[in-house]
């Protein structure tokens, strides 16, 4: 027996829980210690593994396509309710509160807590241990993470705000809890409602988007 057998028998041989009306893709990888919420959706090549720790996904939020959320020795991997997971990102032994938008390719890295209803944007990086505020936006600046040479002559990643104030366009008001910036909780509801409307799509034709026919 190796010293690894006593967690892999706590964590991955656990059979994953699904609430209610949730979607798996059927390229998705949800294994180990896993706990989906109602009304969520994981997506193609989206993956979950609760291997050395336990993933807690709360109800209706969404992991999109290529996501990988993972688990830490010393960190579990806690998403709240409401939460949309953009394609490609990196959620690893984190904290994620709820209503959170967790853009393209962004990576959130073992410790941090993101507070609730904040947006981190496409391809920004959560560092270790770090905390961010409720209401707060991330977005990567060009040259974070590169020399100067790198950054030379490169522009940054849209940022969050163009990114709301384009969004604005095409949403109509809606309701928000006082003290919380009305623009993002706009987007992220829009986010939540386009998912929806594909995941009840899926949900009644499943041959769909069926890879293997």
């Amino acid at each position: 027996m190796s010293e690894l057998d006593p967690q892999l028998d706590k964590f991955l041989r656990c059979q994953p829980k699904l609430g209610q009306n949730t979607y798996i893709a059927k390229t998705a990888v949800v294994i180990g210690d896993v706990t989906l919420g109602a009304h969520c959706s994981v997506m193609y090549g989206a993956v979950l593994r609760g291997d050395i720790n336990r993933i807690v996904v709360g109800h209706h939020s969404n992991v999109q396509d290529n996501a990988v959320l993972h688990v830490a020795d010393d960190f579990d991997c806690v998403l709240g309710n409401w939460v949309t997971v953009g394609h490609g990102a990196v959620v690893h032994a984190c904290q994620v509160g709820d209503e959170v938008l967790v853009g393209m390719g962004s990576v959130i890295l073992d410790g941090a807590v993101i507070g609730e209803q904040s947006i981190v944007g496409a391809k920004a990086l959560v560092t270790q241990g770090s905390k961010i505020p409720p209401g707060s936006a991330r977005a990567r600046r060009a040259g974070e993470g590169r020399s100067r040479a790198d950054a030379g002559g490169t522009r940054g990643a849209e940022t969050v705000g163009a990114e709301i104030r384009g969004q604005r366009r095409v949403l109509s008001p809606a309701r928000h809890r006082p003290g919380h910036p009305a623009g993002r909780t706009r987007l992220l509801r829009w986010n939540h409602r386009r998912s929806r409307e594909i995941w009840h799509f899926l949900r009644k034709n499943p041959a769909a988007l069926d890879l293997d026919q």
